[in-house]
Order: structure tokens, then C-alpha cells, then sequence
């Protein structure tokens, strides 16, 4: 039997055993707290009959006076979820840890529903899961699940895979944005469309969202905060703790997320992958995303800085070649890393030779391409990832890309032991109609 928390879909693990607990379980310590021991609780619970358990798996709905505890076998990543009714009052899930009954410590909680992801080592062969109200009043229970909580690459792939659009906000969200600096894992919305479908939601820095459309627009599914390690789901907020199993460093979080849509797409899994996608299907903007890799983890996009005064370094070591009418040419990059400039900045052209948009201020540096009718910026997603803003001046326009890449780079003090490689890409076709 399957069951979801809105975030994943879940096989359903049966409860082995079940208790009727007193309300004033918690009082049996002297001050009043959290951490009476598991055998003192079992001790004066009550053991549910098959029938009574049933009851309350069978989601029909059925009330209780009295706390309820789940015994569950441990799947080590362990998600939990309840459903009900209770008055407006709240209903928490608290789950034994050896030495203290603990709950979420911190988030949105909803009312009439309880969703609480835990990690216990496998050495608990059983979770101890208690139902408690913080009026001690009756409540009626219609869903009690459990499952295992997938590890983070089980996670991601599925969440990328289930989600219409996928937006990686690696600063906290700016209302002054606009759609081409946006970084679109998968999937596309104008800036009307993400706020709209965003509306007052806050989001942190390092924030995934993962977006599905519907009959309407768009709605957020829920949002992964990888600089705090919260899940905020459509059930409340999960701290997700950097437990083996679910632990991705936040400095390569969109370089995996790239590697895991590309595998998704079935693409290969080079050393230098592009691909590219226009912004919507009668957009004149097109989103070329550059993902190089390096000894099992991102590549190194521009030289480090090795001077005090950070003054030097961000030299590129990639390099994009476009290709049109049998004609052929470099695009420059910048010699800093690229960045999405501030809004005083967003009409300052690249160089003497290039131009900014004069007709919106979209936030990035744009250089022009008489000679191929386009013009281009770049805009910078973390580590091991770029992208390449490409808006053709006119229509039709046709071309395609490569991209290459230096890596095994000497730094200062280093001695050469081998030559640079350098890997070249595939050929992406860019076309709008």
C-alpha cells in the first residue's frame, strides 16, 4: 500500500504494535518534561488489541481521549504522517530518541496534519512513535503512515522527475529579479508565473523550489533549503540534518542537481555537458547551461583569487564556440567570474565594444553579435555550473554551440605533473522560429 506526505510517495510500513497512553504521561516527571523514560511510559500504557489497532489504520477515522503510541520497525530514515481532527487545538508527533521524547524543533506546523521525518542508526531496531495533544483533549485520527524517507540521490531524482519546473534560488529571493538571470533547473515560468505561484512564501538563501502546473498556473510543491537543511512541504517544515545517507555538500547541491536533470533527460555523463532550451516556445531567448565535472565533483569554472586583495584570478577556463551560416566564432567570456550584477549596475555594457539591452533591464551583462544577430550574457549558478543567456535579434534564427573546457589546472606553488586536458563538449542545435 503506497502513501505520500506530498513530497514522496512512500511503500507503507505496518506498525507491529500499539498503545493506549494516559494524558498525563509526561507529568510522571516532577518537572513536567519531555524525557520520561520509554519503559516508564509502556509501563503504564495500555497494549491495543488487533482490532483496536485496526481501527485506527483502517482510516476511517476514530477518536481518542487518550495518546496514542506506534511501534515501527526502524528504516533508519524514517517519515511518519498523521491525519485528523482536532478542533483548531494541535496535534505533534514525538518520537523517542533514547533519552527524550522529541518533536520538529523547528518550522511551520499545519493544523490536522503531521508530517515528521527522523533519522535513528541502525542499531534501534524499533521507532516509538507517540500521537500526543497539547490540551490533552480528544482527538479523531483518519491516517496514521510510515515509511522510508529515500536518500538524497533517490530524493532528488524523483523530485526532478515529478516537478513540472525546478528553480534554484541561491540568494534569498529579490522581487526585483527577472525572468532571464532566473536559474531554471528544469522546466520554465515567466516572472509573472514564479511570483504569482510563489506569492508570500519566504525563501531563504540556497532554496530549491519544485513547482507542478496546474489547471490555473503553477503551485510550489515544496522547497528544499540546502544552506539550513529544512524540507518545507505542503504538511509543515522538516529539519533534515546531515545524517549518512542524505548529506550533499551545499557548495556542489547545483552541480548534482544539473548531473541528476541531464540524467533524467538521458543525456551523457561527460566531463563538459551543455544543453539548452529556449525560454518558452515562441521566445526569442534562449538558456544554454555549461556543467563541467572533475574528479568525481564539480569543475573549476574561473582561477582562484591568491593575492590579499583578491584582485586577481577569475581567468575562464572554458570557452563557448557558436556556429551559423558556415561562419564561425568565440564567444568572449568575462574576465571575472560571472555574477548577476546589482540594480545599478544591470545597464553597464561588458566592454566599449559591446552593448547592454536597451529595451528591459534583465540583469545581466549582455554582449552584442552583429555579425550573428544575437547577443549574449552570462550568469553564474555555483560551482561547476554556468549559463549562457543567448537572445537572437532576429527571426528566424538558427545556430549551434559547443563548449570546452581546461581542467587539471595549475595553481600558485604547484609543479606541473601533467599537461591540462581539455574537453570539448557536444554540439547543441539553437533554434528559434
Amino acid at each position: 500500500m503506497k502513501w505520500s506526505d506530498g513530497i514522496c510517495s512512500y511503500d507503507s510500513v505496518a506498525p507491529t504494535e500499539a498503545f493506549f497512553v494516559p494524558v498525563n504521561v509526561f507529568q510522571l516527571n516532577k518537572k513536567f518534561g519531555y524525557d520520561v523514560p520509554l519503559e516508564q511510559v509502556l509501563a503504564v500504557s495500555t497494549r491495543m488489541t488487533v482490532e483496536e489497532l485496526k481501527q485506527f489504520t483502517d482510516r476511517k477515522g476514530t477518536e481518542s481521549n487518550r495518546y496514542l503510541l506506534f511501534v515501527f520497525p526502524n528504516q533508519r530514515r524514517n517519515s511518519v504522517f498523521w491525519q485528523g481532527k482536532n478542533t483548531d487545538r494541535w496535534t505533534m508527533l514525538r518520537v523517542w530518541d533514547g533519552k527524550f521524547w522529541s518533536g520538529k524543533s523547528s518550522g511551520r506546523s499545519i493544523p490536522d496534519n503531521e508530517a515528521y521525518i527522523f533519522f535513528r542508526d541502525e542499531e534501534q531496531k524499533n521507532c516509538y512513535v507517540m500521537i500526543c495533544e497539547e490540551h490533552r483533549e480528544s482527538f479523531v485520527t483518519t491516517q496514521i503512515s510510515f515509511g522510508r524517507f529515500p536518500d538524497a540521490k533517490e530524493f532528488f531524482e524523483s523530485a526532478i522527475n515529478t516537478s513540472d519546473s525546478v528553480v534554484n534560488f541561491p540568494y534569498s529571493l529579490k522581487r526585483e529579479f527577472c525572468t532571464h538571470s532566473i536559474d531554471f533547473v528544469k522546466g520554465y515560468l515567466t516572472e509573472a508565473e514564479l511570483l504569482r505561484s510563489i506569492g508570500d512564501t519566504h525563501i531563504s538563501d540556497g532554496t530549491i523550489v519544485f513547482l507542478s502546473k496546474t489547471d490555473t498556473g503553477y503551485k510550489v510543491n515544496f522547497m528544499y533549503s540546502y544552506r539550513n537543511n529544512i524540507l518545507a512541504g505542503p504538511f509543515g517544515d522538516n529539519s533534515i540534518t546531515k545524517y549518512e545517507g542524505f548529506s550533499m555538500p551545499q557548495e556542489a547541491m547545483r552541480w548534482q542537481l544539473a548531473k541528476m536533470a541531464a540524467s533524467a533527460a538521458n543525456l551523457t555523463d561527460d566531463a563538459c555537458l551543455l544543453t539548452a532550451r529556449p525560454e518558452s516556445p515562441d521566445s526569442d531567448w534562449l538558456t544554454i547551461e555549461l556543467t563541467v565535472s572533475e574528479d568525481n565533483g564539480p569543475g573549476i569554472l574561473c582561477s582562484p583569487s591568491v593575492s590579499a586583495s583578491k584582485r586577481d584570478g577569475g581567468a575562464p577556463y572554458y570557452s563557448f564556440k557558436l556556429q551559423k551560416d558556415g561562419r564561425e566564432i568565440e564567444l568572449p567570456p568575462p574576465r571575472r567570474s560571472p555574477r548577476t550584477p546589482t540594480a545599478s549596475e544591470e545597464k553597464k555594457p561588458v566592454s566599449a565594444n559591446s552593448q547592454a539591452d536597451d529595451k528591459s533591464s534583465i540583469g545581466i551583462y549582455l554582449q552584442k553579435v552583429d555579425e550573428f544577430d544575437c547577443e549574449y550574457g552570462f550568469v553564474s549558478c555555483g560551482a561547476g555550473v554556468l549559463k549562457l543567456i543567448l537572445h537572437s535579434l532576429k527571426r528566424p534564427w538558427t545556430a549551434r554551440i559547443q563548449a570546452s573546457y581546461q581542467s587539471r589546472h595549475m595553481f600558485f606553488g604547484e609543479s606541473p605533473a601533467e599537461p591540462p586536458k581539455v574537453y570539448q563538449s557536444n554540439f547543441v542545435n539553437l533554434i528559434v522560429k
